[in-house]
């Protein structure tokens, strides 16, 4: 469901980007995998790749792109 139903579509595009750029200036854009300091691989602006569902939406985020470019694996098998 959309944030707040009853917005107009520009006031919903609005309330959206002005959204993202909270949680960009926040979190801050990390282009690589890191630790988050609770012990859950992250990436980009907060994304935790150790959540569930998150492989999902990793691949999907990735499709099409060669195997060169995409995660490198962690230590134990799994994929980053």
């Amino acid at each position: 469901m959309a944030p707040f139903p009853d917005l107009k579509d520009e006031d919903r595009k609005t309330y959206c980007h002005i959204s993202r750029l909270y949680l960009l200036g926040w979190e801050g854009l990390r282009t690589h995998v890191y630790d988050d300091g609770k012990g859950f691989m992250t990436v980009g602006v907060g994304f935790n790749m150790d959540a569930p569902g998150a492989r999902v939406e990793w691949e999907a985020a990735l499709q099409g792109l060669s195997r060169s470019e995409g995660p490198e694996p962690r230590p134990g098998g799994q994929a980053a």
